[in-house]
């Protein structure tokens, strides 16, 4: 523990500085922002070491963990910013059909039957069970699986 002291009371605003220094190079090697954020923190508690003299090593670990955490949620939120987050659709084809027109590819059975949407053949399920003729026009309104589910689309 002593020697933890000893460490803590050694610590200058050099020490910081190049903390940051470090912690921004290897942010821009590798451009992610994750270690932005605490090279600014460890910026801010070297320059105000630098400007107050010593506040001694365990005041300025305890302020450089409370910037970093709040450094880091400001600038999260600076970086991406409520309600732009990009919904991927990567291993989620049939969410982009939703709202989408199909056509019956064959005569449907018992409300189920294969439809066509853009290129790709599709099994789909009718939400009320009707059965609809091949080439009909028929609305996706969803989907369980890979199963569409449909209905007769309003003209």
């Amino acid at each position: 523990m002593e020697a933890l002291t000893e460490l803590l009371g050694s610590i200058s605003y050099w020490h910081w500085l190049a903390l940051a220094a470090i912690l921004i190079v290897v942010e821009i090697m590798t451009p992610t922002t994750y270690l932005l954020w605490p090279g600014l923190a460890a910026a801010a508690v070297g320059i105000l070491s630098a400007l107050t003299g010593s506040l001694g090593g365990d005041v300025e670990l305890l302020i450089f963990a409370v910037l970093a955490v709040a450094i880091t949620i400001a600038g999260r939120r600076l970086v991406t910013p409520p309600g732009t987050e990009v919904v991927s659709g990567l291993n989620r084809r049939a969410d982009q059909y939703v709202g989408r027109m199909a056509s019956a590819a064959d005569a449907f059975s018992n409300g189920r039957g294969p439809v066509v949407l853009d290129d790709t053949h599709w099994q789909a399920r009718d939400v009320d069970g009707a059965n609809h003729a091949r080439g009909a026009t028929l609305e996706v309104l969803g989907h369980e699986g890979a199963i569409l589910k449909v209905r007769k689309a309003a003209r």
